[in-house]
């Protein structure tokens, strides 16, 4: 892979080390905004209906609630 394929790599691995590092609320705030988008693109990616994404959304009772809601509203964007 070449340097610029892998920076986005890189990126969510330093997110995801410093989610796991118990960093700062407003890091942890941000970790749940990129992963609120991912999960709203991958949904999209996948082709699921808003109400399926709702009952696979519902299937991870450890994901907060606003979290939950946060990919709901990104994955409508993507439409």
């Amino acid at each position: 892979m070449s340097a610029r394929a892998d920076a986005p790599r890189t990126e969510v691995t330093g997110l995801l080390q410093a989610w796991r590092g118990g960093e700062s609320a407003g890091e942890e705030r941000v970790l749940a905004i990129v992963y609120a988008e991912l999960q709203g693109l991958v949904a999209n990616l996948y082709g699921l209906s808003e109400s399926e994404f709702v009952h696979v959304l519902s299937t991870f009772p450890l994901i907060a609630d606003d979290v939950k809601s946060a990919a709901l509203v990104q994955f409508n964007n993507f439409h």
